[in-house]
């Protein structure tokens, strides 16, 4: 899509202030960067939470004497998700 498949980013207003640039495919405006900033603000914030409960859950392990360097296989991998 596009003009030779390139997009055209306005950074000088919203998109309800674009007029006739909003009817082009790869055409992206200030509402776009927001929506991406919020979501990788989103995703941050899930990655942190998830760091948290691993943190915490070998905080957990290690109180009960539990060795932390068990080998651990595939099917773990998702306790760490």
């Amino acid at each position: 899509g596009g003009v030779n498949g390139r997009s055209i980013l306005h950074l000088g207003g919203l998109r309800k202030d674009c007029g006739i640039w909003n009817s082009l495919t790869q055409f992206h405006c200030l509402d776009d960067i927001f929506v991406l900033q919020n979501a990788l603000g989103i995703a941050r914030s899930t990655q942190l939470m998830q760091a948290e409960r691993a943190c915490e859950e070998r905080a957990k392990l290690r109180a009960l004497g539990v060795s932390l360097s068990i080998p651990h296989g595939w099917e773990d991998l998702a306790c760490f998700v």
